[in-house]
């Protein structure tokens, strides 16, 4: 006796596409704008750091308005590019995050301001004082310039 198996019908899923990142970088004004469009994330993030680089201007700006995605590598690489513009005596100011990566910044914020307000020398300081450096209390078209010889790591309590 032979006994087939009901088929089993397979339904091809086609993969998600890569996106990928796409950065441009140019001049305006006495600023050089970073405007890195896709995903910002572990594979993509060295573009953002290279192009920032490759500018030689009074500020580093990087304009999130096309950004669709950021990880904790895109935004280590967004602190990198800030080390980079503070060695060479430029300002640094992100502007335009929108979706997911400007979600992705005020949780980094909102972290930092728990674990600097966890130690108990801390309850005196105003959370806004120990926020992330990339972030500002003014969340206008910008975040705001990040001071120079500011680092994550000196502004953490230990």
């Amino acid at each position: 006796m032979n006994v087939q198996s009901p088929a089993i019908p397979v339904v091809a899923v086609p993969p998600k596409p890569y996106v990928g990142l796409d950065v441009n970088g140019y001049a305006e004004g006495s600023s050089y704008l970073i405007r890195p469009a896709g995903e910002l994330d572990r594979a993509t993030s060295g573009k953002v750091v290279v192009t920032s680089m490759a500018g030689h201007a009074a500020a580093l700006v990087i304009d999130l308005q096309d950004l669709t995605f950021m990880d904790s590598s895109g935004y280590e690489s967004l602190l990198e590019c800030r080390r980079v513009a503070e060695k060479v005596g430029q300002t640094f100011t992100i502007r335009g995050q929108t979706g997911e990566p400007a979600r992705f910044l005020e949780l980094v914020a909102k972290l930092d301001t728990i674990e600097s307000a966890s130690s108990p020398a801390d309850h005196d300081v105003d959370p806004l004082q120990v926020a992330s450096p990339l972030l500002t209390p003014t969340r206008a078209a910008t975040i705001g310039a990040i001071r120079p010889g500011e680092d994550p790591g000196t502004r953490r309590r230990a």
